[in-house]
């Protein structure tokens, strides 16, 4: 979504994510962050995952990860008025 809509005008609606956390809403919550973080900066969630033991957590009751790429710093940038 990042990459597609050029900035950070969106919002998540991750539910599950949080409140289902097998480390209680809180850690899920702080998931959250540590996703968006990683996604932001381009990096892989696989390695952030290694020193963010909530995002570790996630990652292990959730499931698999799709395919991530690194964002550049184009793709991060809002996109210019026309």
């Amino acid at each position: 979504v990042h990459r597609l809509i050029g900035g950070v005008d969106f919002g998540f609606v991750p539910g599950r994510g949080v409140f289902a956390h097998p480390q209680g809403p809180e850690a899920g919550a702080c998931s959250i962050r540590q996703a968006w973080e990683a996604i932001a900066r381009g990096i892989p969630l696989e390695r952030q995952a290694l020193d963010h033991p909530e995002l570790a957590a996630a990652i292990a009751a959730f499931g698999p990860l799709p395919a991530t790429e690194p964002v550049s710093a184009e793709e991060q940038s809002p996109p210019e008025d026309q």
